[in-house]
């Protein structure tokens, strides 16, 4: 079993900050950007070991609808940590990181869901799965607002770079204590400022709240939809991707091991820059058609959205990481989820995996504000 943290957990504060480079961006129109196709220029390649194509898999001929696209990308928010410095006296906040996440609706109110990985400078745990020996909770989640000194604030990163202000601060952090990669918080939106037109930008309110992580049955190989803020590009990036499967991986926490299971993405970026699981894109989610029987048949066209993105699988992360990932290791990982799923990848798809939320979690979620963590962070998990 091999230790993945320090090459696949995508820390706030190893997400590169180009604000030089932000800074002088004019604004971008999101219309103008084209998704990445999972099947763009795909190998076919010949395999003799009994796995099947994506091709051949029964959703294959499933798409996602524009209607899909749209709700991924009009919920979708950047969640940035900022740390208090002081200087000759002065104390600025500075940008230390961020990741992706959504605004969604759950009980008649609204939250940011995230990846409880983000939130690793409050919890101390890097892999973000926080167990009940480590962490009691008598509700399931912590708040760990206040174990921290940095400042949590949202973005909405269909507003142009230039004129991109804070939506919302967030005045909760819940995590999940039962070995899930999940985070939900509560967030006090800001009032906005006025852009070049002397409009104010729109607010917290203009995103669009997703129902909150619905499991439910897909079909291996239908199209899902990404949307996400990854720190390799200076917009956001749109892709189109393949579900292949729900994966069951082991992951070292702390002292012990968690099973984790996970809806996988395959992806097929032309580069890093419109890679939609590429670091910094933790916490988005995938937009799918719900399916019954390997059919959208009785669905009547309804759509569904994953729990958060938690782990990638790429070649091009070798060499990357604290020790170094080796390509012997990114194709050890590679052949377990093709062995497990019966599917053949090829070696320049991205495989996004993504937190299965059970509904007691996201209940617990929901119903754990201000029940603080109150003891020091020692990195237990």
């Amino acid at each position: 079993m091999t230790d993945r943290m320090n090459q696949f957990v995508d820390r706030l504060h190893t997400i590169p900050i180009h604000l030089g480079v932000y800074a002088g961006i004019a604004t971008l129109a999101l219309s103008g950007i084209l998704p990445a196709d999972a099947d763009a220029k795909r190998s076919t390649h010949s395999r003799s070991d009994g796995l099947r194509q994506i091709s051949q898999l029964p959703g294959y001929g499933i798409g996602v609808s524009p209607e899909a696209e749209l709700d991924v990308q009009d919920s979708s928010v950047i969640v940035d940590a900022y740390v208090p410095l002081t200087t000759d006296g002065y104390t600025a906040d500075v940008p230390i990181g961020w990741c992706s996440g959504n605004k969604v609706g759950y009980d008649g109110h609204t939250y940011i869901s995230l990846a409880a990985h983000c939130e690793v400078d409050m919890t101390g745990v890097e892999s973000g799965l926080l167990d009940p020996a480590g962490f009691p909770s008598s509700t399931g989640a912590l708040d760990f607002i206040r174990g921290t000194n940095l400042q949590y604030s949202v973005e909405n990163p269909n507003t142009g770079r230039v004129e991109r202000n804070p939506v919302a601060n967030v005045i909760g952090t819940d995590v999940s204590t039962e070995d899930t990669d999940a985070a939900l918080l509560k967030v006090q939106p800001v009032p906005q400022f006025a852009g070049k037109d002397g409009k104010a930008q729109p607010g917290y309110k203009s995103i669009h709240a997703l129902p909150y992580a619905q499991h439910t049955t897909l079909t291996p190989g239908e199209r899902v939809a990404l949307f996400s803020s990854p720190g390799s590009s200076l917009n956001p990036v749109k892709a189109i991707g393949r579900y292949i499967g729900i994966y069951k991986e082991f992951i070292r926490s702390g002292p012990g091991i968690s099973l984790l299971s996970q809806y996988v993405v395959v992806t097929h970026p032309r580069s890093e820059t419109d890679d939609a699981c590429y670091y910094g894109a933790s916490g988005s989610v995938f937009a799918a058609a719900a399916t019954k029987n390997n059919s959208t048949t009785g669905e009547h066209g309804k759509v569904v959205f994953s729990g958060p993105l938690s782990l990638r699988d790429s070649m091009v992360d070798v060499g990357r990481g604290n020790p170094p990932l080796t390509a012997q290791d990114e194709q050890v990982w590679r052949q377990e989820v093709e062995g497990q799923l019966k599917v053949a990848i090829s070696p320049k798809d991205t495989i996004c995996k993504y937190t299965i939320l059970s509904t007691q979690t996201k209940h617990d979620l929901a119903a754990s504000f201000s029940n603080y963590f109150k003891e020091p962070i020692s990195g237990k998990g």
